[in-house]
């Protein structure tokens, strides 16, 4: 699988489960693979429906 072909997967069709490793490599496809402690830390605490 290509580069863009998993980026695409990953930010339009994959589903957020209650896991931390989703959101944790969306934010670091959307940030060419790095990202600030506190970017994660966000991208957690709003896609946690717990």
């Amino acid at each position: 699988m290509s580069y863009d072909a998993l980026k695409k997967y990953l930010l339009q069709q994959m589903k957020m489960s209650h896991v931390y490793q989703p959101v944790m490599l969306k934010r670091l496809l959307i940030g060419h693979g790095s990202a600030k402690v506190e970017e994660i830390a966000l991208d957690l605490v709003q896609n946690d429906l717990s």
